[in-house]
């Protein structure tokens, strides 16, 4: 069955917003992907062609500005986090696991902080989790929007995100958040991909990453010849480990 492309009317701070998506209905588990900054949901049309994984139902949604959605001016993280749960509850979707790549998998985390219950798993895809993580995001929070045009392009939304990315992946708060959520979950990585090395509560000395969440019991999947974009670089095996993750824990 080939993804059929829909539109949600919804209402976010008395402004109407149309958010787009993609939906491949199938029997088994909901799967629902979170895309990165400055992309879209095509980026994960690539799993409704896959058979190890389009035996579920998939589902992705175009963030505000971002492919055919329109905006709202001024949102923040904490905003998408919201916009999330409205679509969520406007497709009326239980028990799915969850996808969020890169600076979405941040608005994933942060919508799971109050909503655990209604997931089976959380599947992170490359971060944000740390400091090190939003480079991209802090280069453009240190720009006017003046030279942010002129540089990358008129895209309002990744300028007006990127500080609130910041302002998040700079804590210690998202780790913890990650380690504490009451739930499976699972962290893939491209093999060429930079690891982040993080301080730990100010000790002395880094750790990798990776380590530290294998060593908090996290299971992770390194995805080869792979890097930030593991879904373009090597979906195969992308959506293999998914799906075998799925398979292994019953889901």
């Amino acid at each position: 069955m080939l993804a059929k492309k829909k539109v949600l009317s919804l209402h976010y701070k008395n402004h109407p917003l149309e958010i787009a998506y993609f939906i491949h209905l199938w029997d088994a588990t909901t799967i629902l992907f979170l895309h990165w900054l400055g992309s879209s949901k095509d980026v994960f049309l690539g799993a409704t062609q896959d058979k190890k994984i389009n035996r579920h139902t998939l589902i992705g949604f175009d963030f505000p500005w971002h492919g055919d959605s329109s905006y709202i001016a001024k949102l923040d993280i904490d905003d998408l986090v919201q916009i999330t749960r409205l679509v969520i509850e406007a497709l009326e979707l239980k028990e799915f696991i969850l996808v969020g790549h890169s600076m979405w998998g941040l608005v994933g985390l942060l919508y799971l902080q109050n909503n655990v219950h209604s997931i089976k798993a959380f599947i992170n895809v490359e971060w944000n989790l740390a400091k090190d993580d939003c480079e991209f995001s802090w280069y453009i929070a240190s720009l006017d929007y003046g030279v942010f045009k002129e540089e990358f392009w008129d895209n309002p939304a990744m300028f007006d995100l990127s500080p609130s990315v910041v302002s998040y992946s700079k804590s210690w708060k998202l780790l913890n958040l990650f380690y504490s959520l009451s739930l499976p979950k699972l962290y893939i990585y491209g093999e060429n991909s930079k690891i982040s090395k993080i301080s730990i509560n100010g000790e002395n000395g880094e750790i990798s990453y990776i380590s530290e969440l294998e060593n908090n019991k996290i299971q992770t999947t390194k995805i080869s010849q792979s890097w930030h974009h593991p879904f373009d670089t090597n979906p195969t095996e992308f959506y293999e480990a998914i799906e075998n993750y799925i398979v292994d824990n019953g889901f």
